[in-house]
C-alpha cells in the first residue's frame, strides 16, 4: 500500500554487474576467442572487447549447455 512511499526515501540500490559479465571483463581477447572457439563460434579478435563480450553472452543465453 505504502510502497510508493518507501521507494520515495529509501533510495534504490545501484545495478551490480553480473559474476558472468566481469569474468568476462577480466578475461583477454584472446581467451574470449578461445572460449567461444571450444564451443564451435570462431570470433573476430579486431573487434573491441565490448563487442567480443557482447557475441559470447548473447551465444551463451542461446546455447543452454554453456557454462
Amino acid at each position: 500500500m505504502f510502497e510508493w512511499l518507501n521507494n520515495w526515501f529509501v533510495p534504490e540500490k545501484p545495478k551490480t554487474k553480473s559474476k558472468t559479465k566481469k569474468k568476462l571483463e577480466n578475461m583477454t581477447k584472446k581467451e574470449l576467442e578461445t572460449l567461444a572457439r571450444g564451443h564451435g563460434v570462431e570470433l573476430d579478435r579486431r573487434l573491441k572487447k565490448d563487442t567480443l563480450i557482447k557475441q559470447v553472452k548473447k551465444l551463451k543465453n542461446k546455447n543452454s549447455e554453456w557454462k
